[in-house]
């Protein structure tokens, strides 16, 4: 008998657990099922890049299956019906999924399993999109889940590499559907109600499998070994570029694993170690998020620490506006978000910078700025996007960055972007802006101003806040917040 696998955020064929377990038990009488479920593309927190990378996935999937002789069939409803639905029409005796651990993932999974096995069908749930489960790693003495960041990655270490040993390939045949198994067309954007103004980035398996092998490739200029340094300078792409694939899975998590394990083996500097042993360290950032969210849902509205929540926000509507367009009169500010709206995507060290300076600099909820990156970003997922956002707030605990810790823009700017090649190429308004000027272009004389053509307050904005006054204000309004909760 056939058996469902069912395909959520793990849009690949290579080392997928809930596949090859069905393959296997099914001698290749897969039915591969994506379900567009109206819940997630309907509730406002997804963007239009995330459903469009998506959507370019699902492509690339259905391409790969009827390269082997299937196809994915698309569904387009609520899961538990279109689940029922599709085992009633082909007699399937079970659906094999890979676990999800976000709130609404784990009621959905449960009536799913719950329904299977009232009828006498297998539900199998497969450990496949973190390296350690939320529930496989707690504190050794009282059994609760970690808070500190620092005590979690020393113990995830000891766990998690081993999964690098782990992958299971592809499935080696596959039985084709029956052919009169109805399937909707993969839709458009624009058929989900979605416009997208940003670019997005190629995705797919065979592209995912590219950009991990050029970012492990000794000889490119700026692989994983100069991680470390690289990491830290926008201008440069000296990240791997994976995040899009990890978040919907065209990508194995282990495989990513196992290609820093095995570097590690091989003869490197202290340089090169550290740079892979820090992006080892981003893997375990991730697990760390996700177990984070599991164990404290109520995160994904709030403070993890609730004190945090007390604290009066001035949240001003222009100044929200000016910082989503990038129009703060910050550069490094407002490259980012202006990086974000024209690619769906930002690079890390400036997503903090971001971050920091609409939480701190204009008072604004953690929570307004953290939705509109999920609605912006190809990459968005809710436990990374929150969990980074939070960490900015500092209030996620005590692995949070410290609220009286306060990103200084300018500071920040020169030390990231000291020539200012990263903030040229987003705000163009800066192109001929003289290098000493060019993180502070308010200090330029009005002589100098009119010789490079950009006027403050005509051609680009003066800065919305001044820092060191905004820094005192936001210590005062956490203060306050903290020391009426103690």
């Amino acid at each position: 008998m056939p058996v469902i696998c069912w395909f959520r955020r793990d849009l690949r064929l290579t080392d997928h657990r809930a596949l090859y377990a069905a393959a296997e038990a099914s001698a290749g009488a897969v039915i591969p099922v994506f379900i567009l479920d109206d819940t997630i593309l309907h509730d406002g927190y997804v963007g239009a890049a995330l459903i469009a990378v998506t959507l370019a996935m699902l492509e690339a999937l259905d391409h790969d299956l009827q390269q082997r002789g299937s196809r994915l069939i698309v569904r387009h409803g609520q899961p538990l019906a279109e689940l029922q639905r599709l085992v009633s029409e082909t007699q399937a005796s079970g659906v094999y999924w890979n676990r999800d651990y976000l709130p609404y993932a784990i009621k959905r999974d449960s009536a799913v399993k719950h329904w299977l096995r009232e009828q006498g069908l297998q539900a199998h749930s497969f450990h496949d999109s973190v390296l350690v489960e939320p529930e496989g790693l707690k504190t050794k003495t009282e059994q609760k889940p970690y808070v500190v960041y620092g005590s979690y990655v020393k113990r995830w270490s000891e766990l998690a590499y081993h999964q690098a040993e782990q992958l299971v390939p592809a499935p080696s045949k596959f039985v084709a559907p029956p052919s009169d198994l109805a399937s909707l067309p993969i839709p458009s954007l624009a058929d989900l109600g979605f416009e997208l103004q940003q670019t997005i980035p190629q995705v797919g398996e065979t592209i995912a499998q590219q950009r991990l092998a050029q970012f492990f490739d000794r000889r490119q200029k700026l692989s994983v070994l100069k991680y470390t340094k690289a990491r830290e300078v926008p201008a440069e792409a000296g990240t791997s570029q994976l995040s899009v694939d990890l978040r919907m899975g065209t990508i194995s998590i282990r495989q990513c694993l196992k290609q820093a394990v095995d570097l590690l083996t091989e003869p490197l500097n202290a340089e090169q170690r550290q740079g892979v042993d820090t992006w080892l360290k981003e893997l375990a950032w991730r697990d760390y998020y996700t177990q984070l969210i599991y164990h404290n849902p109520y995160m994904l509205n709030g403070s993890l620490d609730p004190r945090y929540d007390q604290i009066i926000w001035r949240n001003d509507p222009s100044e929200f506006l000016a910082w989503q367009q990038g129009q703060t009169g910050y550069p490094i500010v407002d490259a980012g978000q202006r990086q974000l709206n024209q690619m769906a995507w930002m690079h890390n060290r400036v997503r903090m910078i971001s971050a920091s300076f609409l939480i701190k600099d204009l008072l604004i909820d953690w929570r307004w700025g953290e939705r509109y990156f999920m609605q912006q970003l190809c990459d968005g997922d809710p436990t990374a996007n929150n969990g980074g956002w939070q960490w900015a707030a500092g209030s996620s605990g005590p692995s949070a960055q410290p609220y009286f810790r306060i990103f200084n823009p300018i500071a920040q700017s020169k030390k990231h972007d000291p020539d200012g090649q990263y903030i040229r190429r987003f705000v163009p308004e800066l192109a001929n802006v003289p290098d000493h000027y060019i993180h502070e272009p308010w200090t330029m004389p009005p002589a100098v101003q009119a010789h490079v053509g950009c006027v403050i307050g005509r051609d680009y904005p003066a800065p919305l806040v001044e820092h060191s006054f905004a820094r005192e204000r936001a210590l005062a309004a956490y203060r306050t917040a903290l020391q009426t909760n103690d």
